[in-house]
């Protein structure tokens, strides 16, 4: 411990600080996720499937008997569970996901928010896993060297992700596509372009590139050349982004079809959402007034979320500014602060990922419908940016 009446502390002192907090999260992990840890995806009752394919029990039954859909595995004579890759044959198979014609993309949602901590990362893997069971193919990109996406797909950044495994090949010009970096995950239906600290580096070799005057280098459009390759292999790309308008970010934002902000409704979290807008539609600009070109959005979405209820007098002081200041870009529902989101945080995981939850059927229903429920708006504007192409 360093005494109280130093001048201060030297670079030795943060680097000893660094292993210090390092070696704690590596415990933390180490507790939760044993050496040949391997996520799991979850298992579907009868009642479950029944729920996502929108038809009832005797249907199902049916449908099993013509033996065109997989049958589940029988547990007993009262019970029956289906695998995750088996519900995802039935959500299509009912029409759960929209079939989209050969000339139609990819379409590719980025969220973002300039602040951390507003549950950003975990809006992110909840729609991929809400569109996969769908029956959609989702590809998940982490742009954030955090590595917070890449751990709730299952990779640990830290110790599982090199550095081909992330975008940092594509932005350095050793790749032109980001095929090189896509790995599947626990998860039927959804792969992942993984992130960890190393691709941090990204941020010098982009303006490097861009100084360098590289023939037909822009330095916000790496990342949409990189998916021009693979953007037929999926139905959605879904990015997440590190709370800072980085060069990463950027990239995101002009790769993007659509942007989702989460926003808790708290003073310093609306204030830092204005701030975000105004350094972004300002750099925006710039872009546009030196190369000629116009980027639009499909759709703009501000999704409250870690919401507390009604009864919190400050909370609806700061639901109405946000009502205010984002008008239609607000979405309709909201995303509750349950114990649900807050343990399956602990475990690396969401709400999708529990097959059986121990606690409140009813607070677990709470925050699984408020999920399906954006995943639900989000898809609607998706099928709209096929339905125009």
């Amino acid at each position: 411990m360093l005494d109280p009446l130093r001048a201060g502390y030297t670079i030795q002192d943060i680097e000893e600080q660094a292993d210090r907090v390092a070696d704690v999260v590596e415990r933390v992990r180490n507790s939760i996720f044993s050496p040949d840890y391997v996520k799991t995806p979850p298992t579907f009752s009868v009642t479950q499937l029944c729920a996502l394919c929108r038809i009832d029990r005797s249907a199902l039954m049916r449908r099993i008997s013509k033996g065109d859909l997989p049958a589940g595995k029988e547990v007993n004579r009262a019970k029956r569970d289906f695998s995750l890759a088996e519900a995802r044959k039935w959500a299509r198979a009912y029409g759960r996901s929209h079939v989209r014609s050969g000339r139609d993309r990819a379409v590719v949602v980025t969220t973002g928010n300039s602040k951390g901590g507003v549950s950003k990362t975990t809006t992110t893997m909840c729609m991929a896993q809400g569109l996969s069971l769908r029956g959609y193919r989702v590809l998940c990109i982490d742009l954030d060297p955090q590595g917070s996406l890449t751990s709730l797909c299952g990779y640990l950044p830290d110790t599982q992700v090199d550095e081909s495994d992330t975008i940092l090949p594509l932005c350095a010009g050793d790749e032109t596509s980001l095929r090189y970096a896509i790995k599947p995950t626990y998860w039927d239906g959804l792969d992942v372009v993984a992130c960890s600290p190393v691709a941090f580096a990204a941020e010098f070799h982009i303006p490097s590139r861009q100084s360098k005057r590289e023939p037909g280098f822009r330095f916000y459009d790496v990342l949409n050349r990189g998916l021009e390759d693979v953007r037929a292999d999926y139905d959605v790309v879904l990015v997440d982004t590190s709370p800072t308008l980085s060069y990463l970010s950027l990239n995101a934002f002009f790769a993007a079809d659509g942007l989702i902000m989460p926003i808790p409704p708290r003073g310093m979290d609306f204030a830092s959402s204005s701030q975000f807008w105004t350094l972004f539609s300002g750099l925006a600009s710039s872009i546009a007034e030196q190369t000629g070109g116009e980027k639009t959005w499909a759709f703009i979405n501000v999704l409250l979320c870690m919401t507390e209820g009604q009864g919190n007098v400050n909370e609806s002081v700061v639901r109405e500014w946000v009502k205010v200041a984002y008008g239609d870009k607000l979405m309709t529902g909201e995303i509750p602060k349950t114990v649900v989101s807050s343990s399956s945080g602990t475990k690396f995981s969401t709400v999708y990922d529990i097959t059986k939850y121990t606690g409140s059927a009813k607070t677990y229903q709470t925050a699984r419908v408020a999920y399906d429920a954006a995943v639900d708006q989000v898809e609607a504007q998706i099928r709209r940016i096929w339905a125009k192409d």
